[in-house]
């Protein structure tokens, strides 16, 4: 299991899922394919590494995962506070 408290860590394919219909209703357009989005992500300077086989929380198996440093993302401070 991995724990870092200065990383925010996810699944691409559970999160673009969730990303896509929230996408179409606040910027008004189609969300970019997920190629598009990682390659993004990927040029982001708080990206740390994609890491193929990650166990996350209590799950059983492990899962392909992208790491970012937080105290590199911009919005650091409205995720923790929401302002």
């Amino acid at each position: 299991m991995h724990s870092c408290e200065d990383e925010l860590i996810f699944n691409i394919t559970h999160t673009y899922g969730r990303l896509s219909s929230q996408w179409c209703n606040q910027y008004s357009e189609a969300i970019p394919s997920k190629n598009q989005l990682i390659t993004s992500l990927k040029k982001e300077r708080s990206f740390n590494e994609l890491r193929n086989a990650l166990r996350m929380d209590c799950s059983k198996s492990n899962t392909s995962s992208y790491l970012f440093h937080l105290n590199k993302i911009q919005i650091r401070d409205e995720l923790f506070t929401g302002h």
